[in-house]
């Protein structure tokens, strides 16, 4: 039922695990469910690391753009550090 702490568990698993450098998928068949998760990780600091995707064929553009906007930062970020 609703209140009773689902999401804030599974955000605070997720972030267990990419603090230990580990990968996760969260699958849901609500889209609320998947936002209210994300919402919890971006509080934390972690919106960043996560791709949400509502629909695959709607949301792929932007996904894309969201992991290449990502790995020009690290290229960036590896040429100040030089």
């Amino acid at each position: 039922p609703p209140g009773t702490g689902k999401s804030q568990t599974i955000a605070n698993m997720i972030g267990d695990y990419l603090a230990r450098g580990e990968r996760v998928l969260l699958v849901c068949d609500k889209r609320v469910a998947l936002d209210v998760v994300y919402y919890r990780l971006d509080r934390l600091g972690l919106g960043q690391l996560c791709a949400v995707v509502h629909d695959a064929q709607s949301d792929q553009r932007e996904l894309y753009r969201g992991v290449r906007d990502q790995l020009d930062g690290l290229v960036e970020a590896q040429v100040s550090a030089s």
